[in-house]
């Protein structure tokens, strides 16, 4: 039974179809060369004179052509540039339609812009225009235009070039998909690195940490011990017979030797709350006492004018925590107020709690040079002062109320500070019964 033409056609039509698919899907082809191959294929199936692969712009102002295939030359060239304001109608035609017969394209309303400046000039009667598109949009167009004579289109032959215009598509796409994995993979890569790199800062700077505290650690107790037969021989000192002139040099001795005492135990206290090593002692003791010690402790190595003690009847004055660190607490904030009080009265008061699970409050509380509120926070980082100026008018090493901080916080309280700049500061501790707690849970 002998084969009809229309058939053989489309046998044809479809082994042309497989080559360029299995030749796109086995050799690496750059898009100029793919194109090629299309417009050679289609043009040689359809045989037409002309055949081309445009490309459309991201904003669809303008199509590219990246290839055209002559058929009377057998070449290949490229780079013309439509623009969609000048054939407004064929863009609007051909981003909408599946596929462009144009039998007669100089008449044909979706094609006749290009009658004048192009259909003429090169003698083209007809034309088959195939939308390829891609996933997420239209990508462009492929052209086969058929010269000297009008060509009816036949069902197969638009079948066949939506088909190859569908492969120019696919191998966009696949294209653009092989681009972003490669560039995933280079992210991925470089996130990988810079993983790397960052957990080998985070154990450098952990490292350099450890040993900075280790070295604090040594430190302190290499100074402390001299510093303290120093201060006890100054003492003895004291107690001889001495000229004005020496007692006034002796006073100045000794409280040079209790700041560098306190700046030392600053120090080391620090370099413990770091190793998470400072051990509670708990006992129950009365606050009014740790306080009135406090006072004394601040008396000895600062020039107090006036310091009074405030005492809130509701209190329970017996508390079960540890006293020695709630004295350290106490001395540290008396010390601040000290330093940045400028001179005025400083009061320390023992308060009712203002909140829940809490048993007692302190607060130290001065008129000097106030606190801004964008550095309430920042006071309580280690070597952490106000300003450099103020830095350098009352001195420091910005370890005091950090310490405060983990000292409190290892007491299960709270430390908070209420302040204003134009002047006045006030520090609130407030300290649960540790004996309490325990029992609640």
């Amino acid at each position: 039974m002998p084969t009809s033409p229309i058939l053989t056609r489309i046998r044809g039509f479809n082994a042309q179809l497989d080559k360029f698919m299995q030749i796109r899907a086995t050799n690496a082809l750059c898009m100029d060369d793919l194109a090629d191959l299309a417009t050679r294929i289609i043009g040689t199936s359809l045989e037409v004179a002309r055949a081309s692969v445009w490309m459309l712009s991201q904003d669809k102002t303008e199509m590219i052509c990246i290839s055209l295939y002559e058929a009377d030359t057998d070449t290949h060239s490229r780079g013309a540039v439509l623009l969609s304001s000048d054939y407004p109608e064929y863009f609007k035609a051909f981003l909408n339609a599946r596929v462009i017969e144009a039998v007669d394209a100089r008449t044909d309303p979706r094609t006749n812009e290009f009658a004048d400046g192009y259909l003429l000039p090169l003698n083209i009667y007809s034309m088959l225009d195939a939308q390829i598109g891609s996933v997420h949009q239209v990508q462009g167009v492929l052209c086969c235009e058929s010269c000297d004579a009008i060509r009816d289109w036949t069902a197969d032959e638009s079948a066949f070039a939506a088909s190859v215009a569908d492969g120019v598509g696919l191998a966009i796409e696949l294209d653009r998909r092989d681009q972003l994995n490669i560039e995933l993979s280079e992210q991925n890569s470089k996130l990988g690195t810079l993983a790397t790199e960052a957990e080998q800062a985070r154990e450098a700077a952990e490292t350099a940490n450890r040993l900075k505290s280790e070295f604090l650690a040594n430190t302190s107790h290499e100074l402390r011990t001299p510093l303290t037969n120093i201060l006890a021989s100054m003492e003895i000192l004291d107690g001889t017979d001495l000229d004005p002139l020496q007692e006034k040099w002796l006073a100045t001795a000794r409280r040079a030797g209790g700041y560098l005492l306190h700046t030392v135990d600053d120090l080391l206290d620090m370099s413990q709350l770091e190793f998470g090593i400072v051990k509670i002692e708990q006992s129950t003791f009365s606050c009014s006492q740790v306080l009135d010690e406090a006072i004394d402790i601040c008396r000895g190595v600062e020039l107090i004018e006036t310091i009074s003690i405030v005492r809130d009847d509701r209190v329970n004055d017996q508390l079960t925590s540890d006293p020695m660190r709630l004295q350290q607490i106490i001395v540290n904030l008396l010390s601040n107020a000290l330093k940045y009080g400028d001179g005025k009265p400083i009061e320390l008061a023992l308060l009712p709690p203002t909140l829940e699970d809490m048993q007692v409050r302190f607060e130290v509380r001065d008129d000097g040079i106030g606190i801004p509120a964008d550095q309430h926070e920042a006071i309580f980082t280690r070597f952490q002062q106000l300003n450099g100026q103020t830095n350098r008018s009352h001195g420091g090493t910005g370890l005091g109320l950090s310490i405060v901080r983990e000292l409190v916080k290892a007491l299960g309280g709270t430390i908070g500070v209420i302040s204003r700049p134009t002047g006045g500061t006030i520090f609130r501790v407030e300290l649960p019964d540790l004996a309490a707690r325990i029992a609640d849970t």
